[in-house]
């Protein structure tokens, strides 16, 4: 319970040192912490690995690039390389080659079960 009450301190001094600042209107009310309030927003989030879902890569409006396989983090060029789709981007002109690559617009999608 000491945590809490020196929480609470450190917020109100720091309301009373932003008090002082020239604003035309401020009003900052610290709300009391309670341990209820603290453990109830814990134990309620979820957690989703999105890096283990089988994410797609598409260009809208452009129907030869449809079900390419993707991952996450990642980005276009990675997983078109990977799919076989574009040959090495750092090889020789292809930078250059492929900018056609930056140019598109892409999505990534997957589908999240238990939301």
């Amino acid at each position: 319970m000491q945590m809490f009450s020196s929480l609470q301190h450190s917020f109100s001094l720091l309301a009373s040192c932003l008090s002082f600042l020239p604003f035309t209107s401020f009003d900052m009310k610290v709300p009391p912490l309670s341990t209820t309030t603290l453990f109830a927003s814990t134990t309620a989030a979820k957690i989703f690995d999105l890096s283990e879902s089988n994410w797609t890569l598409t260009s809208p409006g452009n129907e030869s690039f449809v079900g390419i396989e993707g991952k996450v983090p990642s980005q276009a060029h990675l997983d078109l390389y990977a799919a076989g789709v574009i040959s090495d981007p750092y090889f020789g002109l292809n930078d250059f080659d492929l900018r056609w690559v930056a140019g598109s617009n892409w999505s990534y999608s997957t589908g999240v079960d238990g939301l």
